[in-house]
């Protein structure tokens, strides 16, 4: 019986634990995608100070969040968002035609990490 509620508390702890990991990572990921949207309105609209002020917010929520994810994910795709992000400024300081599709694709690759950390009935069984 003792050993039944030991393995019973150990379950609930990890429920609760992942559950908390699962809804840390679904408000960061939320931000992440509201400051990509600001930079792509900002480059679509603004003016170069608000492009400035847009990638310098994304790059500091950037490195919080990236810490925050390399303790829940083992992703090699964390590096390359982190790069993708670090090349937003030079892609928009030379007017590169692929700033915005850059910002596109950081946020897919975070929505993707985010999905990957679903959990699936097919990854229990």
């Amino acid at each position: 019986m003792n050993r039944a509620v030991v393995c019973a508390v150990l379950i609930l702890v990890i429920a609760a634990a992942s559950t908390g990991a699962l809804l840390l990572l679904d408000r960061s990921t939320d931000r992440v995608f509201e400051l990509i949207d600001n930079v792509i309105l900002a480059g679509e609209q603004g003016t170069d100070d608000d492009v400035e002020a847009a990638i310098d917010e994304l790059e500091g929520f950037w490195k919080e969040h990236y810490i925050r994810l390399s303790y829940l994910v083992q992703n090699n795709a964390l590096n390359d968002i982190s790069y993708a992000v670090a090349k937003l400024r030079p892609l928009y300081e030379y007017n590169a035609d692929d700033f915005i599709a850059e910002c596109r694709g950081i946020r897919y690759w975070v929505s993707l990490i985010y999905e990957s950390q679903l959990p699936k009935l097919h990854s229990i069984m």
